[in-house]
């Protein structure tokens, strides 16, 4: 994981890229109210884009007129759209601001939430009502909204530890620091 916001948003296209082939480790999590500490994970899929713009773009028109809306909203933004493979909770019915966490190799952890506020289809037909094909839901990465929380980060904390370093060093980071930085991360990520 890194805190740039560049950085970050390329990795997360690459992953959304590789689970279209692969598929990934990347799912939700569903905490049950009646059973305390009972966690489901429900893993999702990136499909492409083209997947969401019945839901994104309803009308004929927002095609015409809304292009960028429709065809260039994963260009622009770090945005994808997802399907659920579980067939009993479809991505359609996941509440606006849902986290979805991935555990592949460069992007561990949470990479975005569920933006309920592009599917325009919610109020007009139901999830459950939707053809299998339109039960998609939209992704943002949290790499557009990095830069306003990264400084809280241990994240972070540990890039700009290494930065200084490096900077203090006149060849190159020494092997024990690094050592150190990532026994810290991984002690941190297994608690």
């Amino acid at each position: 994981m890194t805190a740039h916001e560049k950085v970050f948003g390329n990795l997360l296209r690459v992953v959304a890229v590789a689970d279209q082939s692969m598929g990934f480790d990347c799912y939700w999590v569903d905490t049950y109210k009646k059973k305390k500490n009972q966690r489901t994970r429900h893993k999702i899929r990136f499909v492409h884009w083209t997947n969401c713009i019945a839901n994104i773009c309803p009308r004929e028109e927002w095609l015409v007129y809304q292009k960028e809306r429709c065809y260039d909203m994963s260009h622009n933004h770090s945005m994808y759209c997802i399907r659920s493979t579980d067939p009993k909770n479809p991505a359609c019915n996941l509440r606006d601001g849902t986290p979805i966490f991935c555990n592949v190799e460069a992007a561990r952890g949470f990479v975005g939430f569920i933006n309920g506020a592009m599917d325009l289809r919610k109020d007009v037909v139901p999830c459950r009502d939707r053809a299998d094909e339109d039960q998609t839901a939209v992704l943002t990465g949290i790499d557009t909204y990095l830069s306003y929380f990264k400084q809280y980060t241990f994240i972070n904390e540990m890039e700009v530890f290494v930065r200084d370093q490096y900077q203090q060093s006149s060849s190159s980071i020494p092997v024990l620091s690094l050592f150190v930085i990532f026994t810290l991360l991984f002690v941190v990520s297994n608690n």
